[in-house]
């Protein structure tokens, strides 16, 4: 198809251009990398990807310098920060599964310190790049050139890779300062001319290097040297081609994979070390093009997101990250393309959600459409829950409390009862009368589908009906659900009441400043069903905390700290030296995945993200999955440091679950608000 937008004239300097160009490199370097590992590869070839590399790096020079002559240097970092070290975070830290896992490794990557084996090198030299630029045009802006050229010249000490390319970035730099007189050769029509001359020199240049003499001194700045001109001087051949071949400008596809070829460029590197067939081919680049188009369209959204809306995405992202990891741990035991399994599921989160939210905001409900669809959500919970013979599970949440609330009932203290798995159990109280119902029903299990009801229920009379469609959807749409669903655990169950519960306080504007010893007793209630609620809590009602008399501000944690105390009571008049003493009494048990370090970064984030919120609905319930998901991680970490075993991440020994306790808030931060441009409607219809 014909791009009509590409038939205007168009010099090699327009953006339509340069797209066009970006793109024609970019699927060469596809079709390379596809083709290396295979005995036919011409190993002449690996100039075309090297050249293309280096036209990468001399457009985003070019482009650069002509943002900077219309906007300076405003925005410069955020932008950066959002089109490139963002993405190139998110997909480092996806594309783990795809590597051989190494700490120290991944820290450099992280960090964008260079090394012979730097995962994307183009990405962190282009990084390096963007520094130059800003360094030069901040503090030396009369003298930017110079300064750039003197990077290029250190860049030649730098990792083969990298060095190779070193004067391309700043030799786009100076054809944009120079654009009138380059423009001006092209009219004339000597651009043939300079394209052969610089062609051939390029040329001797590349056969030089293949000198055995040469050769010698292969990874020294002089071989670099070398090597970086001859790419830089095959660059204008590359850029007149499209002038000379003018049927290349009009193929749509080009200027589409210009405009994503840098998610093209991340994507395709995770997957060309698999190659070993034909068949591995055709999915590598199908695989990249699917991937690489969802990728790009989550940057262009966070590019132009804003306010609530980053947050929205950023709350789908690690959403979607959550799901990856458990996806990733048990495809791992299935099969040994599990990362292609994982990551085929990522992809579907994020147009799946977008979808479900674009067609929530742009169509009315029957009041009956909500009801039916929960309905049949939670049947289906339920018919998976019942699949599975909970003795036969290795996950014994369910038993935790179910053998608890047996112990009790049959008159034994319900803390020295075991689980089906022989461990031992730490439900605290309140948390026990939860489930006493859920217990007569010979399923404590059904409690999560309970909760879900309840939480769908809450959002719906909060915030509307599709907000709680969204947020039912994304429930849905994550294994970690149904797997808590299938193994009867507790742990999302709480948490989705928690959120549905803080959910609700906020749109009612119930806090401490407005029924403060209510409230104390409510948190200790919470308390009493998992410490780790008190987290959300804290952030949720410290501002408003602040705000009341300072009596109150001292009574309220001690009548919270009394009302958690006194739902102990019973069980330690019952059996004081069992509840206190025992080898694994419930408190212990509760806190044993902590460090006390640990627990003071908790406090800290806690804290921070209190005072962030300014009760906003979305920042609230973002800020309680972010303290959530440091909490969890850090511990794990931690763990894994002082055993320095990095490698069981995925296995048995480390429950990632944990970051469960994330995903009720982080699907109310992503569905809350939606369609609440035609809230009237909504109004109308329901």
């Amino acid at each position: 198809m014909v791009d009509n937008k590409l038939q205007r004239p168009a010099t090699i300097l327009q953006r339509d251009y340069t797209d066009v160009l970006r793109g024609i490199s970019m699927v060469l370097i596809m079709i390379t990398n596809a083709w290396e590992p295979f005995s036919s590869f011409p190993r002449v070839l690996n100039l075309v990807g090297a050249v293309c590399v280096a036209v990468f790096l001399f457009l985003s020079g070019y482009g650069l310098s002509e943002s900077y002559k219309q906007n300076g240097l405003a925005g410069f970092v955020g932008r950066k920060f959002s089109r490139i070290v963002l993405p190139y975070w998110i997909w480092l830290a996806f594309t783990m599964p795809f590597r051989d896992f190494n700490a120290t490794e991944l820290l450099r990557n992280f960090f964008f310190i260079p090394s012979s084996d730097t995962y994307l090198y183009f990405i962190v030299y282009l990084i390096y790049c963007y520094l130059a630029f800003l360094v030069a045009h901040r503090f030396f802006p009369r003298h930017s050139i110079i300064v750039l050229v003197v990077f290029s010249g250190i860049s030649l000490f730098m990792p083969s890779l990298m060095a190779a390319k070193s004067f391309s970035f700043v030799a786009g730099c100076l054809v944009s300062r120079h654009s009138a007189r380059i423009e001006s050769i092209i009219r004339s029509g000597r651009l043939a001319r300079y394209v052969i001359a610089a062609t051939v020199i390029a040329i001797v240049a590349y056969a030089l290097k293949a000198l055995q003499p040469v050769q010698d001194y292969e990874g020294t700045p002089a071989f670099n040297l070398i090597l970086s001109v001859s790419l830089l001087l095959f660059t204008p051949a590359f850029m007149a081609m499209p002038a000379l071949i003018p049927a290349l400008k009009r193929i749509r596809i080009s200027a589409t994979a210009g405009v994503m070829s840098l998610e093209l460029y991340m994507v395709h590197s995770a997957f060309v070390p698999h190659i070993a067939s034909l068949a591995d081919v055709v999915e590598y680049c199908a695989a990249s093009i699917i991937i690489a188009t969802v990728f790009h369209r989550f940057n262009r959204s966070w590019l132009k997101s804003g306010g609530g809306d980053s947050i929205r995405l950023l709350s789908i992202l690690l959403y979607a990250a959550i799901c990856y990891i458990l996806a990733l741990k048990y495809a791992m035991r299935l099969t040994p393309h599990f990362a292609y399994i994982a990551v085929g599921y990522l992809v579907l989160i994020y147009p799946v959600v977008q979808t479900a939210r674009r067609i929530c905001e742009r169509h009315a409900f029957r009041r009956y459409a909500l009801p039916l669809m929960l309905t049949a959500y939670c049947a289906a919970l339920v018919a998976v829950q019942y699949q599975f013979d909970p003795y036969e599970l290795q996950v014994d949440r369910w038993s935790a409390i179910h053998n608890v609330i047996g112990a009790m009932m049959h008159g034994d203290f319900p803390y020295l009862a075991q689980t089906h798995l022989d461990g031992y159990a730490s439900p605290f109280p309140v948390w026990m009368v939860v489930h006493i119902p859920f217990y007569l029903l010979d399923n404590v299990g059904l409690s999560i589908v309970a909760a879900t009801a309840v939480f769908v229920v809450t959002l719906r009379h909060c915030h509307g009906t599709k907000s709680a469609l969204l947020a039912m959807l994304m429930l849905a749409l994550s294994i970690n659900m149904w797997y808590e669903t299938s193994v009867r655990s507790d742990l999302i169950t709480n948490f989705l009441l928690l959120a549905a519960f803080i959910v609700y306080i906020h749109s009612k504007g119930i806090s401490f400043a407005t029924h403060p010893w209510t409230m104390a007793v409510i948190c200790g209630l919470w308390v009493s069903t998992r410490l780790t609620c008190a987290l959300p809590l804290f952030i949720v009602l410290f501002p408003s905390w602040l705000r009341i008399m300072w009596s109150k501000r001292i009574i309220i944690p001690i009548v919270v700290l009394l009302t958690f105390v006194l739902t102990f009571l019973p069980l330690l008049l019952w059996d004081a030296e069992a509840l206190l003493f025992a080898e694994y009494p419930p408190f212990v048990l509760q806190a044993d995945h902590s460090y006390p370090a640990d627990a003071l970064l908790t406090v800290v984030l806690c804290i921070l993200f209190a005072l962030w919120h300014r009760s906003d609905i979305r920042r609230l319930m973002f800020g309680q999955s972010a303290v959530f998901i440091a909490t969890a991680g850090v511990s794990l970490i931690h763990s894994m440091v002082l055993s320095d075993d990095w490698e069981l991440f995925f296995g048995p020994k480390y429950d990632i679950t944990y970051f469960d306790m994330a995903l009720p808030f982080l699907i109310a931060a992503a569905s809350v608000g939606c369609g609440a441009a035609k809230a009237s409607a909504d109004g109308a219809a329901n």
